[in-house]
């Protein structure tokens, strides 16, 4: 059982030092997601939250096609704007990001794809998003419930990573599962156990060639005001994903010096005191 445990805990090493990479490309602009149809088309909605303190503008881009047969695609993302700074690259990463959830192609016959997002936290520091939404496709037994996040460093226009971020060593993979069986069962009244969500997404190879995706996408995380929290995939069980929740104080230990989070969390507890 000792064997089978420290399996675990290296396979959720690599994971959660892998997940949240992104390839930041050097090509400037933003790319189209697709060529455009005479069905197709994407559009600005001139929908603006004005954040004050911040000078934050976030604008609502929505993209749509029902150019192919039986399709059905409609994609929200924001596009971000900072009064005085360029965010031209921001909102490349974002846009980059969202339309590789679902790569899109030229004929997507038989495609239903409906994604929108929600901020869930925003400062002059960062900003973190998550994309939910729905995908099913033609011949495709079951559609597939889509919950992907990104948080970026507005100040340095990066993605934010974990490995960046934390200290994640075995002390960081025993929180991180502590966290989790707690609050399995809290919401299966421990019929559901933590390895179980464990074998349901280390070992689905079978997801992995029917969505074309590596494994370490199928982890993410993003912010709140008080929390990190991690999505894991999961196919069949608890809605697709099930989140861990580790709240600051929690992180204080792994949290590294250098890193944008203990910035935030500095300025707050001076701003408090």
């Amino acid at each position: 059982m000792k064997t089978y445990r420290k399996i675990y805990l290296v396979m959720i090493l690599i994971l959660l030092v892998g997940c949240d990479r992104f390839n930041e490309l050097d090509s400037v602009g933003v790319l189209t997601p697709v060529e455009s149809s005479d069905n197709s088309k994407s559009e600005q909605v001139n929908t603006y939250t004005n954040i004050k303190n911040d000078d934050i503008l976030i604008r609502d881009e929505v993209y749509s096609d029902t150019s192919s047969e039986n399709c059905d695609i409609n994609i929200k993302y924001p596009q971000i704007t900072i009064l005085g700074k360029d965010t031209s690259y921001i909102n490349y990463i974002i846009y980059n990001f969202v339309f590789d959830i679902i790569p899109l192609n030229n004929d997507n016959t038989g495609v239903t794809l409906d994604i929108d997002y929600k901020i869930t936290i925003k400062n002059k520091y960062m900003i973190s998003i998550i994309f939910n939404g729905y995908y099913f496709k033609e011949k495709m037994a079951y559609g597939t419930q889509i919950n992907k996040s990104i948080s970026i460093d507005l100040k340095k226009s990066k993605r934010m990573i974990l490995e960046m971020t934390y200290n994640i060593d075995e002390s960081f993979i025993e929180l991180y599962i502590k966290n989790t069986k707690k609050q399995l069962a809290e919401i299966t009244n421990d019929e559901y156990d933590y390895l179980d969500v464990f074998d349901s997404f280390c070992y689905s190879d079978e997801y992995c060639e029917l969505y074309n995706v590596d494994l370490v996408d199928r982890i993410s995380s993003y912010y709140t005001e008080d929390a990190l929290i991690i999505t894991i995939d999961i196919r069949y069980a608890l809605g697709g994903y099930f989140e861990t929740i580790i709240k600051y104080d929690q992180l204080m230990p792994f949290i590294k010096k250098d890193s944008l989070l203990y910035e935030v969390l500095s300025n707050r507890n001076t701003e408090e005191n």
